[in-house]
């Protein structure tokens, strides 16, 4: 699987309350970026907050890919 069709194969699997609040991020960066101003620094995303919410459902679907590509690789002998 291609790194794009992974990243949004991942993005479909967020829970519904990730998703929306990775929309509400994008959309609150883009705004700033129109608007030519900062994010107030009280909004600002602390180190400790900050988690890789998509790197588990990635590590996931890479093991799903493996498991597939291993039992789509099986040989199988007959016995006597």
């Amino acid at each position: 699987m291609r790194a794009n069709e992974l990243f949004f194969t991942a993005l479909k699997r967020l829970p519904p309350q990730e998703a929306y609040d990775r929309v509400y991020r994008l959309r609150r960066a883009i705004q700033c970026s129109v608007t030519h101003k900062l994010l107030p620094k009280d909004q600002w995303t602390k180190p400790e907050e900050d988690i890789p919410y998509l790197t588990p459902i990635l590590e996931q679907i890479r093991a799903a890919e493996a498991e597939k590509a291993s039992l789509d690789s099986l040989t199988i002998i007959k016995g006597h």
